[in-house]
């Protein structure tokens, strides 16, 4: 078979390299995406994995119908790696058109097209697999990872229709859009990370009971720390980052009724809007200036200089 040696692993390898570089840049170029290396490298990314899974998996040494079973089986896993990576070719177009006003809605149909089948797919495949094959370590792994990519495209989409809705709909801005934002990505995220975990833990149920490797085991260290510690301390830290604000927002006075008829002549500086609470309720910070709270929330996360006098919005802050 031309799976039976190492060398013939990697010849494959380079062989299934070919056809997807090919097909990563006709994605590209049929989605119309903007980052062509990142499309280009899909064909080496793509030979590299199969030749990790066959040596993690032991595909040479295995016998003849074994072998047809795991190569199967791997190229199931390959499969949902590199639609993995469509979506990541997909998701920073379907974003970027979706504020674009003036661009064709044509240009919308085929990154939407491409969604829609990154979406039915392995959907489509992970229920199959589940009614057909008896529960295992790999199907475990194809089903979680299968779910992973669905939570993506479903928020990719999510977030697509919102900004979508907010530049096209004739309506007063959202004061509660970056909220909505907020949460589709964090259920996003958060699924993301309980797949990584499933994940891991199944993994190690085949490094221990199934197949223990030093390759198997590395990759494992990998993926706990990329795809679990680091996504836990990014999470926890947004988290942390958007309390704060919130906690240091709701220090600040609110204006009243009155205040706001004395200023009904200004506008936020940061969104350039009326001071009314269709807008959201208004704040005044320690320098006697007034913004929208939702204004001053994005505000805060790149700085805590006011945006008119560049002082110190909170008192707090010359002692940190």
């Amino acid at each position: 078979m031309l799976t039976d040696s190492m060398i013939s692993i990697f010849s494959i390898g380079s062989a299934v390299s070919v056809p997807l570089y090919y097909c990563g840049i006709k994605l590209h170029d049929f989605v119309g995406g903007a980052d062509l290396e990142q499309a280009e490298s899909l064909g080496t990314i793509s030979a590299v994995l199969f030749c990790l899974l066959a040596v993690q998996t032991g595909l040479s040494g295995l016998p003849p119908l074994n072998r047809l079973l795991r190569l199967y089986r791997n190229a199931c896993l390959l499969i949902a790696a590199v639609l993995h990576y469509m979506h990541d070719l997909v998701h920073p177009v379907l974003i970027n058109l979706s504020a674009q006003v003036n661009i064709s809605v044509k240009k919308h149909i085929k990154p939407l097209l491409v969604a829609l089948v990154l979406l039915i797919l392995p959907l489509c495949f992970s229920i199959w697999l589940v009614k057909t094959t008896p529960i295992s370590t790999w199907l475990i792994a194809v089903t979680a990872f299968s779910i992973e990519l669905i939570v993506k495209v479903v928020s990719t989409l999510m977030l697509y229709m919102l900004f979508a809705a907010d530049a096209r709909i004739d309506h007063k801005p959202w004061p509660h859009l970056d909220d909505w934002v907020f949460y589709v990505q964090a259920t996003g995220h958060t699924i993301e990370f309980i797949c990584g975990c499933v994940m891991f833990v199944n993994g190690a149920y085949v490094l221990i009971f199934e197949s223990g490797s030093a390759l198997r085991a590395f990759m494992m260290s990998m993926h706990a720390y990329v795809n679990i510690y680091k996504s836990a301390k990014e999470g926890l830290k947004t988290l942390y980052n958007r309390q704060t604000v919130n906690t240091r927002i709701a220090k600040l006075t609110q204006a009243s009724p009155d205040i706001l008829m004395d200023h009904t002549d200004d506008v936020c500086s940061i969104c350039y809007q009326e001071f009314s609470n269709e807008f959201g309720d208004v704040r005044i910070t320690n320098c006697e200036h007034l913004f929208h709270s939702t204004c001053l929330r994005k505000w805060l996360y790149i700085q805590d200089a006011c945006p008119m006098c560049h002082q110190n919005i909170f008192k707090e802050s010359k002692t940190e």
